[in-house]
Formats: C-alpha cells, sequence, structure tokens
C-alpha cells in the first residue's frame, strides 16, 4: 500500500510513495464513494475541513497499516529512518488514487511531532483525483505552497474526478476516439456520485501532453470500447513516465 525510499546522493530526501488504484472491489468502492464528506481532522488544521468518505476510508488503511518485518505503522517507519539525519526532507508521492491519498498523508505526517528535527514536507501527484472540498484544498495549498507539485495528462478523465469531469464529454480531438452518446450518458452518471458536492483541487497543475501527441492510435474509433481504452492508455504510469521523459518500465508493474 506504501513504501518509503531514500536518496542515496547525500541529499537527506526520503519519499513516501502511496499506490494507485489496483483491481480490488475495496480499491474501486473507496474511489466512487464521493457522495458522502467526513471531517478530515487528522489534517492539523484549526477549521473543519472536508474529504469524500471514500478518500478517507483509504488514508486510514494506509496510516494505520503495519509493516510486515517491524510491526510498525507509517509514522513510526519514517521516524525510524530519519533518526540522526539533520534537516531531513520528505516527499509525499502518489500515482491516481495514491495522489489523492498522497495529499492527505501529507498534511497528517507534517502535523506529528517528531523527536529529530522537523523534517520539510513536500507533496508530488500525478493523476490524483480530488480527495476534498475548497476548505482542503485552501488548506493543503496554505501548508505547502510551492512544495505542492501536481502534474496531470491534459487527456487523463481521473484528475477530472471529482472536479469537472463533463469535460471529458467533448474528447478525444482529432484523430479521437470522439466521445459517443453512450460514452457522454456513462461520463454523466459516473459524475452524480458526488452529489451536491464541490470538490476542488490544490494548487496549479502542471499539464502534459496539451497538444494529444501522446495517444494510442489503435484506439480512434468512435466507441465506447476506444474510448474507454484510450482512458486506461492515457492514465497509465507508463504514459506518464513517458510525458515526464522517465524511464519507462519494460515489464510490470505498470
Amino acid at each position: 500500500m506504501a513504501y518509503i525510499a531514500k536518496n542515496n546522493d547525500g541529499s537527506n530526501q526520503f519519499a513516501v510513495v502511496v499506490r494507485g488504484t489496483i483491481a480490488s472491489v475495496t480499491d474501486i468502492l473507496e474511489d466512487l464513494d464521493v457522495g458522502t464528506v467526513v471531517p478530515f481532522t487528522a489534517s492539523g488544521s484549526t477549521s473543519p475541513i472536508s474529504v469524500s468518505k471514500g478518500a478517507m476510508d483509504a488514508f486510514t488503511q494506509v496510516v494505520d497499516m503495519r509493516s510486515l518485518s517491524a510491526s510498525s505503522n507509517l509514522v513510526q517507519a519514517l521516524a525510524g529512518l530519519l533518526t540522526g539525519i539533520p534537516q531531513p526532507t520528505v516527499y509525499v508521492i502518489g500515482h491516481s488514487l495514491g495522489g489523492c491519498i498522497a495529499n492527505m498523508v501529507a498534511l497528517y505526517l507534517k502535523a506529528q511531532t517528531w523527536q529529530q528535527s522537523q523534517p520539510q514536507f513536500g507533496v508530488v501527484t500525478f493523476a490524483a483525483p480530488t480527495a476534498g472540498l475548497q476548505s482542503f484544498a485552501d488548506y493543503l495549498t496554505s501548508q505547502f505552497g510551492s512544495m505542492n507539485q501536481r502534474y496531470v495528462n491534459a487527456y487523463d478523465v481521473v484528475p477530472l474526478a471529482w472536479a469537472d469531469l463533463p469535460t471529458a464529454e467533448s474528447w478525444y480531438p482529432d484523430p479521437g476516439p470522439a466521445a459517443t452518446l453512450e460514452v457522454k450518458v456513462l461520463l454523466g452518471s459516473i459524475a452524480a456520485l458526488r452529489g451536491n458536492n464541490v470538490y476542488v483541487q490544490p494548487g496549479t497543475a502542471v499539464s502534459k501532453n496539451t497538444d494529444y501527441m501522446v495517444r494510442d492510435d489503435n484506439l480512434v474509433k468512435a466507441s465506447v470500447e476506444d474510448f474507454l481504452g484510450q482512458v486506461a492508455f492515457q492514465h497509465a504510469n507508463s504514459t506518464y513516465l513517458r510525458l515526464l521523459d522517465a524511464p519507462v518500465l519494460s515489464g510490470p508493474p505498470w
């Protein structure tokens, strides 16, 4: 569900990396459980801030999990690694649902009391859907400023959830696939799951692929199958690695 990595270049940088959605019923239900919002009391905010119930459930799983080797939770594991490290920087990172939850985990970790010198925290997300309402977005932005980096593929549907999902009804540009009526109905039905909740993305996104040059040219027919196939391609880890000029994995895990 998450792991911690240390940069060995002497920079005292660490990364807490949160896994994205996998093909499990639990993950899918958490992704779609946006009709109810709950208080995010673990954020350190003195004012009420709200997140979706699904995001809260996923966040709770991540921070309560125990490592197999040491039976420590996330805070305990990170504290152990930071022992004796002067002025550490910790980036909380995630793709997709992992990016959504990384926003919450970053606030939670920053709000903790650290026995060593207080780490500097940052959050870096890729393809992240929203976690909460305006109150959450404003608080996260106020806490991290330029240390909040959000990357999106301009033709990835997932970052539009749940702030602006209907935008995808006008996709994809030439050579396609154009959204059919069935696709538009599907997108509208999914967007309706949020009810009257107004979700907001935190900060300003760095948008990639704005010219739609990165695409799967085998998926350009005006059909539900090709549209959803292109959605999956545009959201894939390997596509984001390509857009960021990072080494693309030669095989699983994707």
